[in-house]
């Protein structure tokens, strides 16, 4: 998915490695250029950038055989994560799901950018696949835009690809209590996910919580209305129905109110968890990582 975003020659540099690793033995470097659609001398060159600046692996050349060697403790994955972490549009992209909302010179200052870049990685975002997912990013103010649960989960994606699986990136967020949290709830209704969907379900709840502070709202879940007027929604209506107990559901959940600093209502939890347990769920998420070239254990492909 995230190939897109790369520049020629980087993605070219990745594809490179991409195809050693998949092959997993010795091969000629003409035919690797060839399959690359580059020749030989530009593919030496990739070489010694690679040994150069990618600390996770080690390229060597033996006459016209190319081979290629993990350091101890490294595999693609840090490959992914060390691009996702230092390429320019990355940055961005990782200020606009963590910083939502903030003025254009706080975003730059995320960004490690100027003013002037953050219109450029804008324009440049806005040219590539995301559009057609319904993902953009719209500027004055700077924001992801389109749907909010695309939005939220292709958010999610992203920092689970970003980060190892012993980092967390949320400081506000206690990591135990939020997978707690989730799995409070998918014990309720019943509902089992893999290890990679479970995390990266943790994440769209945190950035939901994220999301509603920063563009106000928040307040407006910490009512309950009747519930006849909940049962209006059809998403609440999904939810409720998940949940076999759902009184004794709200009181299990009422205190991670105050860990969070976020309302723990039946309204808060159909904004939270309605888009995991509406029948469809699983479906369109699937479809969305169908669409977007993602593996469903998200973090094996970039």
């Amino acid at each position: 998915m995230m190939h897109h975003l790369l520049s020629p020659v980087l993605d070219r540099r990745l594809l490179f490695i991409e195809r050693l690793t998949s092959l997993a033995s010795p091969q000629p470097l003409n035919e690797l250029a060839r399959a690359l659609h580059t020749n030989s001398r530009t593919l030496a060159n990739d070489i010694l950038v690679i040994n150069q600046s990618w600390q996770a692996v080690e390229i060597t050349v033996t006459g016209d055989v190319v081979s290629l060697a993990y350091r101890p403790g490294f595999n693609l994955g840090d490959i992914y994560r060390l691009l996702l972490t230092r390429e320019p549009i990355f940055r961005l992209l990782r200020a606009l799901i963590m910083h939502p909302g903030v003025e254009t010179s706080e975003l730059a200052k995320e960004a490690t950018m100027s003013e002037a870049s953050l219109y450029r990685h804008v324009n440049f975002f806005n040219a590539s696949l995301f559009p057609q997912l319904g993902i953009s990013i719209a500027s004055n103010p700077f924001r992801l835009d389109g749907e909010r649960p695309d939005l939220l989960l292709f958010s999610s994606i992203f920092l689970f690809k970003q980060n190892r699986m012993d980092d967390w990136p949320f400081a506000d967020y206690p990591q135990t209590e939020v997978e707690n949290l989730v799995s409070l709830l998918f014990d309720a209704t019943r509902v089992s996910v893999s290890f990679s969907e479970f995390r990266m379900l943790t994440f769209y709840v945190v950035l939901s919580m994220i999301w509603a502070k920063a563009f106000g709202e928040k307040e407006p879940l910490s009512a309950t209305p009747p519930l006849e007027e909940i049962l209006a929604k059809g998403h609440a209506r999904d939810v409720i129905a998940s949940l076999p107990h759902l009184q004794e559901t709200l009181d299990a959940v009422k205190p991670y109110e105050p860990i969070f600093s976020f309302p723990m209502t039946l309204p808060s939890l159909i904004y939270l968890f309605s888009f995991f347990f509406r029948d469809g769920f699983f479906l369109h998420y699937h479809s969305f990582l169908d669409q977007a070239v993602v593996d469903p254990k998200i973090n094996t492909s970039f």
